[in-house]
C-alpha cells in the first residue's frame, strides 16, 4: 500500500483474475447497473464516513430472503464497505427500484454460497471471492 498526496493510504488493485475481469467490464456495468433489464448488478449508494459526501458503487447483487448478498472481490477493507459498516445502512438501486438496506454484516464465502447457484459458486471460487456483505431490507 502506498500513500496518496495527503498522506492517506491508497490501495493498489490486486493483480488477480477478478481485477482483470472487473477492470475490463466496469465501462459496461456502470451505466447498466440498477436497471430492470440488468438484474445481476445494482448500485449501492452510501455516505462517506469522513467526507460526508454521497457516493455510489456498482456491485453484483444476489437476493436472499429479507435482503441481499454482495460479493466483495477486494475484501471488506474497501472504502465503500467500511462506509456502509460505519453508517449501518445504505440504499441500493436494483431492478429499477431504490431500497433501503441495513444491518450490514461481512460474511465468509462459505456462508454466502447458499445464496448462489452451482455455476455462480464455481465463478466465485475461480475469482477467489472469499467474503461477501450481507444486507437486510429495512
Amino acid at each position: 500500500m502506498s500513500t496518496g498526496s495527503a498522506g492517506s493510504p491508497v490501495s493498489r488493485p490486486p493483480s488477480t483474475l477478478g481485477w482483470r475481469v472487473a477492470s475490463r467490464t466496469i465501462g459496461l456495468t456502470r451505466p447498466l447497473a440498477g436497471h430492470r433489464a440488468f438484474p445481476l448488478w445494482g448500485v449501492v449508494r452510501h455516505r462517506g464516513r469522513r467526507s460526508g459526501r454521497e457516493l455510489s458503487v456498482p456491485v453484483v447483487v444476489r437476493p436472499v430472503p429479507g435482503g441481499v448478498v454482495v460479493p466483495l472481490p477486494w475484501g471488506p477493507k474497501t472504502n465503500w464497505v467500511r462506509n456502509v459498516l460505519a453508517a449501518g445502512e445504505c440504499t441500493i438501486l436494483w431492478k429499477g427500484t431504490e431500497r433501503r438496506l441495513g444491518r450490514p454484516k461481512v460474511i465468509d464465502g462459505a456462508t454466502a454460497q447458499a445464496a448462489f447457484g452451482g455455476f455462480q459458486r464455481a465463478v466465485m471460487a475461480r475469482l477467489g471471492l472469499e467474503t461477501c456483505l450481507s444486507l437486510r431490507f429495512l
